[in-house]
């Protein structure tokens, strides 16, 4: 009775019902082969993200260096193409002074004077094939010609296709 305390034996309490409790720290677990297989796992697709990661820095080093090759203007361009790429929003269109704006557009109309020019030879080279022809009345019997040989033709085709059975001619007649 020597381990029980000093009010023990007043308080009547029985040697048989005293129960000693002793602390032990909780022991580790062992890994187990499935724990370490799933980190491994875990550890391969983290080295993949960043393997991604470093490609994509590497690339934009690449073009980095590609831009400080080049001269001021395309540089310039480059950056501007770099950063739409990235997600930037592209230059807003800039101003033009009103009086070079006018004389652009005086320059793209003479060229499409020159390009009419162009079609109006053609034009010239039709009229020129028809005067060729001894007169109208020709011009238009050809053209009625080709009209009726066109029709003909058509229709031909057409009564060859219903003596097949046409579109369902393949699958057969229903009784």
């Amino acid at each position: 009775m020597a381990g029980l305390s000093k009010k023990a034996p007043k308080m009547k309490v029985n040697a048989e019902n005293f129960e000693v409790v002793t602390f032990e720290s909780r022991k580790k677990k062992q890994k187990t082969s499935e724990d370490e297989k799933q980190k491994e796992e875990e550890e391969q697709v983290l080295s993949k993200e960043e393997a991604e990661k470093e490609m994509k820095r590497l690339r934009h080093e690449v073009l980095k260096f590609a831009i400080s090759g080049s001269s001021k203007e395309e540089a310039r361009q480059k950056k501007i193409e770099l950063l739409i790429k990235l997600g930037a929003k592209p230059p807003r269109n800039y101003n033009v002074n009103y009086k070079k704006l006018q004389v652009q557009n005086k320059i793209e109309k003479e060229k499409q004077a020159r390009l009419g020019k162009k079609e109006d030879l053609k034009i010239n080279e039709m009229i020129s094939i028809k005067k060729k022809l001894k007169s109208r009345k020709e011009f238009l019997a050809a053209k009625k010609k080709k009209k009726a040989d066109g029709k003909a033709a058509k229709k031909k085709r057409n009564q060859a296709k219903h003596k097949e059975g046409g579109l369902t001619g393949g699958y057969g007649k229903v009784k």
